[in-house]
């Protein structure tokens, strides 16, 4: 179902309508109708509890002037099926939703388009023009305040190298790590690699004629690999649970 938004109360509304040929299996429009073709007939509803009433078709040319219930082809070779329709006030005097229904003519298939009535409370414009609105009526709008407020951003990002380097050093001398356990394996972290490069240094390993075995300070295996020498050839397995 098309839907689209107008202002209540706006005058000489004009919408298009798409109308499908019934007989066509691809979706195609339905060319060659007009204001006064057997059977087709428009009628709106509006809102929930509204009844259908009928908009009386009218003669219209594409560029012509607003008149109710005008109806007129765009264009039927390049763009068959679209029809310029023309709202009468009524239709779209007060917020809500208002529902046409065009119908009848032979080979047509029903059109239903809806449209949403916003007053200028409710429309999206207005709801969205709000928002930018909250959001910027704090702003400065003296030259002498937005240098104020200029200051205090660089200020943020006032940190000094001496404070970079001092949480490097950090990192790099004071902070400590529990012993790493368990199996490696990718993905894996450059704290973690390096962690278990000094855990493989620092800890017990035990090898056997078919196992290596990294342990951890306890002397308990956390992870192993299996060993193979056939006299020509020494291989080591990807590292595995013992």
């Amino acid at each position: 179902m098309a839907k689209r938004q107008i202002l209540a109360g706006a005058t000489d509304q004009t919408i298009d309508v798409f109308i499908q040929d019934s007989s066509s299996t691809t979706g195609a429009g339905l060319a060659g109708l007009a204001y006064n073709s057997a059977g087709l007939t428009c009628y709106y509803r509006k809102g929930a509890t509204g009844t259908p009433t009928a908009l009386t078709l009218a003669t219209q040319t594409v560029g012509g002037a607003h008149s109710d219930g005008g109806f007129v082809a765009v264009d039927g070779t390049n763009c068959p099926g679209q029809y310029r329709l023309d709202l009468s006030d009524t239709i779209v005097a007060t917020a809500g939703i208002s529902t046409l229904y065009l119908k009848g003519a032979t080979n047509m298939a029903p059109c239903i388009v809806e449209l949403e009535i916003s007053d200028a409370t409710t429309s999206s414009l207005k709801i969205l023009a709000d928002a930018i609105k909250a959001k910027t009526d704090n702003l400065p709008t003296d030259p002498a305040d937005a240098s104020d407020l200029a200051a205090a951003l660089a200020a943020l990002n006032d940190v000094s190298l001496a404070e970079i380097n001092n949480e490097f050093l950090d990192v790099l001398a004071t902070d400590t790590h529990a012993e790493i356990t368990g199996v490696p394996g990718y993905p894996a972290s450059i704290q973690d690699m390096i962690r278990r490069m000094y855990a493989a240094l620092i800890n017990p390993i035990g090898v056997t004629s078919s196992k290596k075995q990294f342990k951890n300070a306890a002397g308990t295996a956390q992870w192993e690999k299996d060993l193979s020498d056939d006299g020509t050839t020494y291989a080591e397995s990807a590292g595995n649970a013992p």
